[in-house]
């Protein structure tokens, strides 16, 4: 009988039954299988996947705790529609909680890890929005939260991320390009062990995905939530080259006089000729 279970799962070692379902039950709620409002039953579930109902059960236990599953009145569970307030709230969270995790990764990512990063781009870029580009991309910004060093803040990350990905309007495959490019900055400074560079390109980089959502949506004719507007995308930071060894840091005195020759550091509002007009959006967090 076939299954909706991937033989690499299939065969990881040290993974249960449950967690093989909920892996596959949250693929298939993520790529649209199971729609927002559709019911979800452990008998349904267990025939598609080709396994018993008790991993399923499980796994549907586990779903509802994360809130990607909600139980209704009449009992039946169901998942969880997903607002664009919701949406937009979890991408400023996700704006501070990714900027801190470069930071902190900047310097840490060994070069066959950068250079894993960088083929996966190129892939995104060559073949648009094929069937691996979700998994590129999280493998991406994955790698950056595991590098930062932090468990607890890579969980967090890892958790807003599903949940910003069950929002399907989300998904911008005509911003393809403009993506890799973002990528392409974060990764430079990375490389360059420049963190503050990297936070700001992490900031572009999500900036503009609601940027382009608000924007999305007005060519549509629907109305963004109240305090949302939309604004022209931001450009990613230009990659600064790496500066030699022997070269001094200027003064303090002449940093704070004539500001940093970084383009790429701090947040998009400190560089406003370079980063163009920045979203106004009610209720953001700014950095302090």
């Amino acid at each position: 009988m076939d299954t909706l279970i991937s033989p690499e799962i299939d065969s990881a070692a040290g993974q249960t039954l449950s967690i093989r379902a909920y892996t596959s039950l949250l693929d298939m709620i993520l790529r649209g299988e199971i729609v927002a409002g559709e019911a979800v039953t452990e008998r349904q579930i267990a025939g598609r996947l080709g396994i018993s109902r008790t991993p399923v059960r499980e796994a549907v236990r586990r779903l509802e705790g994360e809130g990607t599953l909600e139980r209704q009145r009449s009992g039946a569970l169901v998942v969880r529609p997903y607002s664009l307030e919701e949406f937009l709230q979890a991408l400023s969270v996700r704006r501070l909680l990714e900027g801190e995790a470069a930071r902190l990764a900047a310097g840490k990512m060994s070069a066959e890890v950068l250079a894993a990063a960088r083929a996966r781009t190129a892939r995104l870029r060559a073949d648009g929005m094929s069937e691996t580009a979700r998994q590129d991309d999280h493998d991406f910004h994955a790698a950056i939260a595991e590098a930062s060093g932090n468990p607890v803040l890579a969980t967090s990350i890892a958790d807003l991320r599903r949940r910003t990905a069950m929002f399907r309007l989300g998904r911008l495959p005509e911003r393809v390009d403009q993506v890799c490019d973002e990528h392409l900055a974060i990764l430079s400074a990375l490389a360059r062990a420049d963190g503050d560079a990297a936070r700001a390109a992490v900031h572009v980089h999500l900036d503009n995905v609601r940027a382009h959502l608000l924007q999305r949506l007005v060519e549509v004719g629907a109305t963004p939530p109240v305090g949302e507007e939309p604004a022209p995308p931001m450009v990613a930071p230009t990659p600064a080259p790496a500066v030699p060894a022997a070269s001094a840091a200027p003064p303090a005195a002449a940093r704070e006089g004539l500001g940093s020759s970084n383009a790429g550091a701090g947040h998009p509002q400190d560089h406003p000729r370079r980063y163009g007009r920045v979203l106004r959006v009610r209720g953001a967090t700014r950095r302090p």
